[in-house]
C-alpha cells in the first residue's frame, strides 16, 4: 500500500482500508474525509 494508492481510492476502498484497520465509517462522512483518515492511519501506521 502506498501514499498514492489511498489517493486514487474509490469510496468503498476507502471504507474497506479503514473497517480493516478497525475503523467505524458513517454516510455523513465526506470521501475526502475518509481519505484523509487514510492517509493520517498510513502515515502513522505505515502500512
Amino acid at each position: 500500500m502506498t501514499r498514492e494508492e489511498i489517493e486514487k481510492m474509490d469510496r468503498q476502498e476507502l471504507i474497506a482500508y479503514l473497517e480493516g484497520w478497525g475503523f467505524q465509517c458513517y454516510d455523513h462522512e465526506t470521501t475526502d474525509e475518509l481519505r484523509e483518515a487514510a492517509l493520517e492511519n498510513f502515515d502513522t501506521e505505515g502500512a
